[in-house]
């Protein structure tokens, strides 16, 4: 760990999925600085209840959902099924999504959880229309807070642009987007994982990393908030851990090369051990080179901050990072 120009750099890597659980930990924080808690954006939200003249409970819920502090959102789908039936105060209410959010929030910062954070659910009352959609935009508009952590993959296809722009996917778990809002304000978005996408696996390795890939998203989003930037080559391990953790093991053909068409099955490989070393020395090989091209798209990544600052309400994945570590490597020294 070290400081510069203020912002403290965190250094995370890991050697084998049993590192993983005790390396997160050390990326917790005690207590984080709290933004106000605000009701501004929940105008929108109740606007709409009232247009599908949803009851009570219903209403209550995404409200409750809604307040936290005015830094941190997050972008959800449909939680559970008995939204609009059955309060999260009730015994058995609370969506089992909600209860993993909160743990890990919990776990994340001790001054953190569900019923202090912002929680907006991209598809309120189940509406997956235009017009909820706006409400939702409109809500984030007016809340407009500094991190936005996409837990949800499920409106990549939508017509609707912001739907799209606030879908997450495997891909794009743990990266990071940029996003302007209507004011000029910048937010910095980070991609993950539906929680129940990260917990509902039949196989223990893939739900391991799944859920360390989740846990260490929600990290970022409160060491930013702290002046933490997350760094070092832990977190490239962990976007190929929850590729290889789904694939084969690599094999080298017999000439000793990888079979083109197969290139990518080095990701993860440091999961197996039955990994020769020739494949290990590959994947090593591919994470220099991976190294060496971040710092040469370093310019390309000054163009998307040039973007933003011409444009309006824009996201755009920074697709030459594969982390802010790329960014730090590229500045001039």
């Amino acid at each position: 760990m070290y400081e510069t120009d203020g912002i403290e750099e965190i250094s995370f890597d890991w050697m084998s999925v049993d590192e993983l659980e005790p390396t997160l930990h050390t990326l917790r924080l005690p207590q984080i600085p709290h933004a106000a808690i605000l009701d501004r954006h929940y105008r929108p939200l109740r606007q709409l209840a009232d247009h599908l003249n949803v009851g009570t409970v219903g209403k209550d819920n995404a409200l409750n959902l809604a307040r936290g502090h005015s830094d941190l959102a997050i972008i959800l789908l449909e939680p559970a099924n008995t939204e609009n039936v059955l309060a999260h105060g009730e015994q058995g209410g609370l969506p089992q999504t909600i209860a993993y959010l909160d743990a890990w929030l919990k776990r994340a910062s001790r001054g953190r959880n569900w019923k202090n954070t912002c929680i907006l659910d991209i598809k309120p009352f189940h509406i997956g229309e235009d017009t909820a959609f706006d409400a939702v935009e409109e809500a984030l508009e007016s809340l407009q807070p500094s991190v936005v952590l996409l837990c949800q993959t499920g409106t990549s296809r939508e017509n609707h642009p912001f739907a799209r722009c606030m879908s997450s996917s495997v891909g794009k778990a743990g990266r990071h987007f940029l996003h302007r809002f209507q004011s000029g304000k910048t937010a910095i978005l980070i991609g993950s994982f539906h929680p129940m996408y990260a917990i509902r696996s039949s196989d223990p390795l893939v739900g391991r990393v799944r859920q360390a890939m989740t846990e260490f998203t929600i990290l970022q989003a409160i060491n930013i908030l702290a002046g933490r930037i997350i760094i070092g080559p832990g977190i490239s391990k962990l976007y190929d851990a929850v590729w290889g953790a789904k694939h084969d093991t690599p094999r080298l053909r017999p000439n000793g090369q990888l079979d083109k068409a197969l290139d990518d099955r080095f990701r993860g490989v440091f999961l197996h051990p039955r990994a020769t070393p020739a494949i290990k020395k590959m994947w090593e090989t591919v994470m220099q080179e991976r190294r060496a091209i971040e710092s040469e798209k370093y310019h390309g990544f000054i163009s998307v901050i040039l973007t933003l600052k011409s444009q309006g309400n824009v996201t755009r994945l920074d697709e030459a990072f594969s982390s802010l570590q790329g960014l730090r490597e590229a500045l001039p020294k």
